[in-house]
């Protein structure tokens, strides 16, 4: 089993030399933000109540 590491490649600027897995890594982790974002603008909604 081959484990494929970086050192902060995953936030530098794609190229047409990406390996997939880095390609892989990318989306997973914009969907993991996406998520945060969301969470939080929901919990600001709930928090502040209605206007």
């Amino acid at each position: 089993m081959q484990t494929m590491r970086s050192h902060c490649l995953d936030i530098m600027p794609e190229t047409r030399s990406d390996p997939s897995w880095l390609i892989k890594q990318r989306k997973t982790e914009v969907r993991i933000i996406k998520g945060w974002i969301s969470k939080y603008y929901t919990d600001l909604l709930r928090f502040q109540g209605p206007t």
